[in-house]
């Protein structure tokens, strides 16, 4: 194959990524409850207590609490995709990734 089609190739594939990723403040809207999103920021604390776990995502827009399984380290810079859900009572959005 050629090499300038494989960059080429390369970064398209980048640029869709790229062009896919929400800022955190663009989601916290009634216009995202129950869809996929995918969000890149930095790690600024977790929580494991029981069945609940997660940590919170901070990106230049706001931060937001991400419900996971999985915990990354604090401080680390990370993309995470999952679903948007909102609590109604405390008017809380969060993304549940599990």
């Amino acid at each position: 194959m050629d090499k300038k089609f494989i960059l080429a190739a390369l970064l398209v594939c980048v640029l869709l990524v790229s062009g896919c990723v929400k800022q955190i403040s663009e989601i916290k809207s009634d216009k995202y409850i129950d869809e996929q999103v995918t969000i890149r920021g930095t790690v600024v604390g977790s929580i494991k207590i029981g069945d609940l776990s997660g940590f919170t995502l901070k990106d230049e827009s706001g931060e937001i609490f991400i419900s996971s399984n999985d915990l990354p380290s604090e401080e680390s810079k990370i993309t995470k995709s999952g679903i948007v859900k909102k609590i109604p009572i405390i008017n809380t959005y969060y993304i549940d990734s599990k």
